[in-house]
């Protein structure tokens, strides 16, 4: 794993400065990335400008704007999915090319995944952190950030396997983005490099492919597991047969779950009236019982305090949100962990009955012995206040999760909606609509601001 990942040092603490470009891998040329949410102020005027080595941004400015243009000219391919049901609108620039993605069967597009193609290197990102202004600089969020390149080509083959992935699970292929996988392959091909044995696996997961299933053949065969830790800010209700938690911990069980053994529940934390942390869960994990299991669970809220020193001044009453997805498992000799982001919910981690509605997510998994474990142990951020014990009684001792705003939803039936250039005026632009027609239930319409009016089809 790239030491990316490793860095903690207070001036790595905002993931956008990950974007800052590096002199030695030479000029951007090709972007592409998914996101459950965009945020397209942000993306234009914090994510873009960072990423090109811009500097400050001044969005009023015509001198920012026409910089950022010539910029993205010299990009050969720039691409963004987004999950169709958060779309709610895209970048002025029409440089990138912007296009929502319904999976089949009500799942989502929960997946982030940033591949930057260089000129002497590619990067792979994949993490937590949706592109908007909190993911890159306000929450807790948890990344890897792998690097191939002719000094360092011992990444190739993860980046490999993450682009086959992505064509094969991504459903419709935009034709931006088939280019950007075709720059990242062909400068891949060409790194020599070293067999060795595999460690490090990147795993996209949706309906046909749980994330648990996935996650679980990575541990090593006759191994106990000793230690569960789960991170993550959203859990389904703990309850039903398929209960995401104690589901997890049958299967567990059939590979090895040592009695006696240890789970812990990171999830975000709230303030009580006492000014202790609380652990933010759905009321049904109060009378949740381990026993069957012959385990101790746990439940601790992940700390949102802000270091000063992050800030160069006082940052009394600043949190940091939980968003980061943590989940490791622990044995006598060996560590296995995914970081991505997938929540623990039936969703995200393909516990679903029946139709396999799970979400399309992305993360990376890694096998550690001896002094690599504690490099991923690394990964579990710190906690605050006092442990919650579950054993059947723990309502009073937990926070509940706060009511959600619902958000505008892209129709399932609606593929893209682009300017294409007119073929009989060139100089003109046409609005171009891609509907899949056995998802449309009724009669829908389309309608353009000002003057131009109104369409309707049935």
């Amino acid at each position: 794993m790239s030491n990316e990942t490793k860095d903690s040092g207070l001036s790595r603490r905002k993931l956008v400065d990950r974007l800052l470009p590096k002199q030695d891998s030479g000029p951007l040329i090709g972007l592409l990335g998914t996101t459950y949410k965009l945020q397209s102020d942000f993306f234009e005027t914090d994510f873009l400008p960072t990423l090109l080595g811009l500097g400050a941004w001044d969005d009023r400015s015509w001198t920012s704007r026409v910089a950022m243009e010539k910029r993205l000219a010299e990009v050969e391919a720039a691409a963004i999915l987004v999950d169709g049901k958060q779309y709610s609108g895209r970048p002025r620039s029409l440089r990138v090319s912007v296009h929502p993605v319904t999976p089949d069967g009500g799942g989502r597009l929960h997946a982030k995944i940033l591949v930057r193609v260089h000129a002497n290197a590619v990067r792979l990102q994949v993490g937590s952190a949706n592109l908007t202004e909190p993911g890159y600089r306000r929450n807790r969020e948890v990344v890897a950030d792998l690097v191939a390149s002719e000094k360092a080509p011992g990444l190739a083959g993860v980046i490999t396997m993450a682009l086959d992935q992505m064509e094969e699970g991504l459903g419709a292929w935009p034709e931006s983005a088939a280019l950007v996988t075709r720059q990242a392959r062909a400068f891949l091909q060409n790194l020599k490099r070293i067999p060795q044995e595999p460690s490090e696996w990147f795993a996209l997961s949706g309906p046909g492919r749980a994330l648990w299933q996935t996650f679980l053949e990575r541990w090593p065969v006759g191994e106990f597991i000793q230690s569960v830790t789960i991170v993550s800010p959203f859990w389904s209700d703990e309850d039903g047969a398929d209960a995401p938690v104690a589901a997890f911990m049958t299967a567990l069980r059939e590979r090895g779950l040592a009695p006696g053994g240890r789970l812990r529940l990171l999830c975000d934390a709230r303030k009580a009236n006492n000014d202790n942390f609380q652990p933010v869960l759905p009321p049904s994990f109060a009378t949740f019982d381990p026993s069957p299991f012959q385990i101790q669970a746990q439940a601790e809220a992940v700390d949102p305090c802000i270091l000063p020193e992050e800030y160069g001044s006082d940052a009394t009453g600043l949190a940091r949100a939980l968003h980061a997805k943590v989940i490791l498992l622990e044995g006598p000799t060996s560590s296995l962990v995914y970081l991505g982001s997938a929540n623990f919910t039936r969703r995200g981690w393909g516990f679903m009955p029946g139709r396999d509605s799970s979400n399309i997510e992305a993360g990376v998994m890694l096998l550690r012995k001896g002094a690599g474990r504690t490099e991923i142990a690394a990964l579990v951020p710190r906690t605050a206040g006092e442990p919650v014990i579950l054993k059947g009684a723990a309502l009073n001792a937990l926070a509940l999760p706060e009511a959600k705003e619902p958000t505008p939803l892209w129709p399932d039936f609606l593929e893209d909606v682009r300017l294409t250039p007119d073929p009989t005026h060139p100089e003109k632009a046409q609005l171009e609509v891609v509907v899949t027609p056995t998802r449309i239930g009724g009669a829908w319409s389309i309608l353009l601001g000002g003057d131009a009016g109104a369409w309707a089809w049935a």
